[in-house]
């Protein structure tokens, strides 16, 4: 924060931003640790649940029968998609969830051979023949 910098005491520079004191006091110790890279705004909210190895079953899930994992029908829903990976991972992850993280697959480039239907349903596409 440039006030700090500018040699700004903590009590003035919360009262002049109407922050509270105990916040400049931990920008502050950004500032002297970190320097000016104490700024730079990182990710933020929580750390993200799935690791790249939970996306890495995710997307072989998408890519295999439901069959397969005991289902009488080939028809992923998130609620499936859910209860496996928690099955095979540990992970439990709420099927709405699944649904953002599956468009977010596919904004980066990975397109499964999936549609994805309303009522959370998946179901697998027929391969091109």
């Amino acid at each position: 924060m440039n006030l700090l910098i500018e040699g700004w005491r903590p009590a003035e520079v919360a009262r002049r931003l109407g922050v509270s004191d105990v916040s400049v006091l931990r920008w502050k110790r950004a500032l002297a640790s970190k320097g000016a890279e104490a700024w730079r705004r990182g990710r933020l909210g929580k750390p993200p649940k799935l690791k790249e190895r939970h996306l890495l079953v995710l997307r072989n899930l998408l890519e295999t029968s439901c069959t397969q994992h005991g289902y009488s029908d080939d028809r992923w829903t998130y609620r499936r998609l859910a209860t496996v990976l928690r099955d095979l991972t540990g992970l439990s992850v709420h099927p709405d969830h699944l649904s953002r993280v599956i468009r977010g697959l596919n904004r980066g480039g990975w397109h499964p051979r999936v549609t994805i239907h309303g009522a959370g349903q998946v179901a697998m596409e027929a391969p091109a023949t």
